[in-house]
């Protein structure tokens, strides 16, 4: 979240631990709803599973 200082692992943690959406835009007035679905986003991103296709040997 470019510009707050605020670290988007904080923001996942927070939520992993049941504070709502609303409970992060009291705690940080600097956020937006915006910036915490972006975070959500990032790490669903960084969930995805990658398939990486081997190349098969030639003998």
């Amino acid at each position: 979240m470019k510009g707050t200082r605020i670290p988007v692992h904080q923001i996942l943690h927070m939520m992993a631990n049941g504070d709502t959406v609303e409970e992060l835009l009291t705690e940080y007035p600097s956020l937006f709803r915006e910036d915490i679905m972006a975070c959500l986003d990032y790490a669903a991103e960084l969930a995805e599973e990658q398939v990486t296709p081997i190349p098969v040997a030639s003998f």
